[in-house]
């Protein structure tokens, strides 16, 4: 499955202002209830802030990766927060993070999700795509960034 294809409108977040990595961790988590995707933001919360404990999900280059796996999430899925100012994320190369790809797996789907934590590592390894992305003024345009990126690099 495509990053483009998993990603969907409602779930790009674009110039939003949060102070720290816990404040993303749970917006992230209340978006994924919101949508119906977990049963329980705090319990994916855990999850998230469990997973960040073991080591960064920031991989550099400005981009955050928050994931987890919880038995409240009923589907894989995904969501983009482009923040308004970069915060520190102890990514691996000590720089701040303004691009946060939040995933939330079902605790029985590992492989589903292990895929598409590479599909978005060859995508944000694109610098042109990552300049559209961060210059793009709605969600439709930066979906279809992702989605031309992924076209163009072959990310299947």
């Amino acid at each position: 499955m495509k990053l483009g294809d998993s990603l969907q409108k409602d779930h790009i977040f674009l110039d939003i202002s949060l102070p720290d990595k816990p404040a993303v961790l749970r917006f992230a988590a209340e978006a994924f209830a919101r949508s119906g995707i977990a049963a329980d933001a705090d319990a994916l919360l855990e999850g998230l802030q469990a997973r960040e404990s073991v080591m960064s999900t920031g991989i550099g280059n400005g981009l955050g990766i928050p994931h987890a796996f919880s038995s409240g999430v009923h589907a894989q899925d995904v969501l983009l927060i482009r923040l308004a100012r970069p915060i520190p994320f102890a990514a691996i190369d000590h720089k701040p993070v303004d691009l946060v790809l939040a995933l939330a797996a079902p605790a029985s789907d590992t492989s589903l999700h292990l895929q598409m934590l590479a599909r978005i590592s060859r995508i944000f390894r694109d610098s042109d795509a990552v300049r559209a992305i961060r210059s793009a003024e709605t969600p439709e345009t930066l979906l279809s960034t992702v989605r031309q990126a992924e076209d163009r690099i072959g990310a299947h």
